[in-house]
């Protein structure tokens, strides 16, 4: 991580992005190119960990990251679902379905697909 060798720092770290992430990152990520600083309450900076004046900086992508596995168990459930109906000969209505955030916003699930 390019962290010192003290293994106290590198837990620190991990636990204020961990918290950070629960906290606020989860709910408020739009994959929308935004990048995202984490206070990881450390007072040096340490470059090859993107660590300046106590925050490690995070981009899109690597939040993004931390969603694919959890989108993929999603898709594979839907998916599993659908050859379910269709070995039972039946028809499958194809439509949008739109899912709820906790904070009210709207994602087709369509996007995913």
């Amino acid at each position: 991580m390019g962290l010192p060798d003290s293994p106290k720092t590198a837990d620190r770290v991990y636990a204020n992005s961990i918290m950070d992430f629960k906290n606020r990152i989860k709910s408020d990520f739009r994959n929308n190119g935004q990048k995202w600083a984490v206070d990881v309450d450390i007072e040096a900076d340490f470059p090859l960990a993107d660590i300046e004046e106590g925050f490690m900086v995070f981009t899109n992508q690597e939040i993004l990251r931390c969603f694919e596995p959890v989108i993929g168990r999603v898709l594979k459930l839907v998916r599993n679902q659908i050859v379910a109906v269709e070995s039972q000969h039946k028809v499958l209505k194809v439509g949008t379905a739109v899912l709820l955030s906790r904070n009210g916003h709207r994602t087709k699930l369509t996007q995913y697909m």
